[in-house]
């Protein structure tokens, strides 16, 4: 299994054993999801994992309770490791990470590479990025771009992987 560096424990936060987390570049919403984090004391491999019974976002980076660091004693031992997921579980694309605009790409069902059209244009909303589409007839729709619509990206070949549900487009 593939990890890459996420972030660091910056330092303890109360008498309960809770971290002060710094994550980079991961959407707040995907880190707020995390049951689980690896860590190491140095950047090159993850040591063990941490289960999460709590984590939100504290100022410039979270609050993280985990499962077995109960008491501020337990959470020093953890001061500056270096903070792991697996490859396979981050989301396609983080803040900071420079994307292509996806202009003409085509768009497959995830489940059986049906062709569902290509993409006119990529634009950033408030809530999330949307890829504006145009079906096989030429009949425009709209896909949030987020993990739950968008399942993979081929950027070799220039092909997104879709799950479409019922009201984004006729095909669904």
């Amino acid at each position: 299994m593939n990890f890459r560096t996420v972030g660091y424990i910056r330092r303890t936060h109360g008498l309960e054993g809770r971290l002060q987390i710094i994550v980079n570049d991961l959407d707040s919403d995907f880190v707020c999801s995390l049951k689980s984090v690896f860590y190491g004391h140095s950047d090159q491999a993850p040591e063990q994992v941490l289960d999460i019974r709590e984590i939100r976002p504290h100022r410039d980076g979270y609050l993280l309770l985990a499962e077995g660091i109960d008491s501020i004693s337990d959470a020093e031992q953890l001061l500056k490791c270096s903070l792991f997921l697996p490859e396979g579980d981050l989301p396609l694309h983080t803040e900071n990470e420079s994307l292509p605009d996806y202009a003409d790409w085509v768009l497959l069902d995830c489940d059986d590479a049906t062709p569902l059209g290509h993409v006119r244009e990529k634009q950033s909303w408030p809530a999330q990025d949307i890829l504006i589409c145009a079906g096989p007839d030429g009949k425009e729709f709209m896909i949030p771009f987020v993990d739950e619509f968008v399942r993979r990206s081929d950027a070799e070949n220039q092909r997104l992987y879709v799950k479409l549900i019922p009201g984004l487009n006729d095909e669904a």
